[in-house]
């Protein structure tokens, strides 16, 4: 699968910064604790099922679906920061999520364009 060439890709590029350039006692897991080494383990974990609920989602999605959720993730977490944490939007992001928002409209009137057209 994807992931697995992308980790494989990865592993030497990772193993030279761990074992050259990161070489320091927390870096090595015979210098943990061992709670800390179970949370790094489950970190791995949790970071890697999503991925592959994800993958597995992807494929048996249309791609213009999947590129539809891809728009909202980012919509979410405007929501929560301005809704729950505070945070005032600048005429930065304003812009960005206004091209997000237009994309949006673009996608859900293409899809009940189509939807009427096959009726």
């Amino acid at each position: 699968t994807g992931m697995l060439v992308e980790t494989l890709w990865l592993l030497p590029v990772a193993a030279i910064y761990l074992f050259g350039i990161a070489d320091s006692a927390p870096s090595h897991m015979g210098q943990n604790a061992l709670s800390l080494n179970l949370l790094l383990m489950a970190a791995g974990v949790v970071t890697t099922i999503p991925l592959l609920c994800f993958t597995g989602a992807a494929m048996r999605l249309r791609l213009s679906t999947l590129g539809f959720f891809q728009y909202i993730g980012p919509t979410l977490m405007f929501l929560l920061a301005v809704t729950f944490y505070g945070e005032v939007p600048g005429a930065d992001k304003m812009v960005t999520f206004a091209f997000i928002w237009v994309a949006l409209a673009i996608f859900v009137m293409d899809a009940i364009y189509t939807q009427r057209r096959k009726h």
